[in-house]
């Protein structure tokens, strides 16, 4: 894939590297038509470390989101460095796993060296295995928030394809409740995995599906589906139940240690 190559020359001032790039949304998730624009997530650095601050403090964090067009194909990309990476993976932050664990079907575009990307998705393995609560509430979060925006508040006759962006993060909480990390990102798996409770919803989730890889727009053009609905009203009820009934992650002295040690790595390799 090239996407990235022009993207960066052309997109980023010179003082930041970008040591990192992988293609998210329904690329990573299974779920993408022939037409579905690409989302990239990059990690970046600027290439002077006298730019940085304490991990901690709130300067110089780079962050920041645009788009554009290559060959006729949307690009939106969403950029981090690694400081701003470490603090949202401090506070359980559900992209920082799907940026560094991306699936087998769509790997990176552009891998980290490994010096630094052992380091890193160990780090975030065992910091987010160890607050299933916080971990878990994001994708709650995602979840109840698309369900509000893109279904309740959007009327009758809806895109049909937007409960898949729901349905998603529902199963990855219930994953992350199950084992601590999500068992995958991909829609596909995670319904085989949790067969169980979509089973009396997985003909509509099947037919929806089908036509959203197929891109049969006229398909998913469609009034509510009522028991679909019914089905994410009660599991992010019973999730939000689950995940409050979980401890609160006790941060200590020895996590802020391992994320300043790690992140003096990050800007100095």
């Amino acid at each position: 894939m090239t996407l990235i190559n022009p993207f960066i020359e052309a997109n980023f001032p010179k003082n930041i590297d970008v040591l990192y790039a992988m293609n998210h949304g329904s690329h990573q998730w299974g779920f993408a038509s022939p037409n579905s624009d690409y989302d990239l997530l990059c990690l970046s650095r600027y290439n002077d470390v006298r730019e940085y601050a304490d991990l901690f403090s709130q300067e110089t964090t780079l962050s920041f989101l645009d788009s554009y067009t290559y060959m006729n194909i949307p690009v939106s990309y969403q950029v981090w460095d690694f400081k701003k990476y470490l603090q949202l993976l401090w506070q359980g932050n559900a992209q920082t796993y799907e940026l560094l664990f991306p699936s087998e079907e769509v790997p990176a575009y552009r891998g980290l060296p490994k010096s630094i990307d052992v380091p890193l998705k160990e780090l975030t393995r065992h910091h987010l295995s160890n607050m299933p609560r916080e971990f878990a509430y994001n994708y709650y979060g995602l979840a109840s928030k698309c369900y509000r925006q893109r279904i309740v508040n959007t009327g009758e006759t809806i895109n049909t394809k937007k409960y898949l962006y729901i349905i998603r993060p529902i199963l990855v909480a219930y994953s992350v409740l199950n084992t601590g990390l999500p068992s995958s990102l991909r829609l596909n798996k995670l319904l085989s995995e949790h067969h169980y409770l979509v089973k009396d919803v997985l003909p509509e989730i099947s037919e929806i599906f089908k036509a959203k890889i197929e891109d049969k727009l006229h398909d998913l053009e469609h009034s509510r589906i009522s028991k679909l609905d019914k089905w994410i009203e009660e599991s992010l009820e019973d999730l939000k139940l689950n995940i409050e009934s979980l401890p609160k992650y006790n941060y200590n002295t020895n996590d802020r240690r391992e994320f300043k040690y790690l992140f003096r790595q990050l800007i100095t390799f």
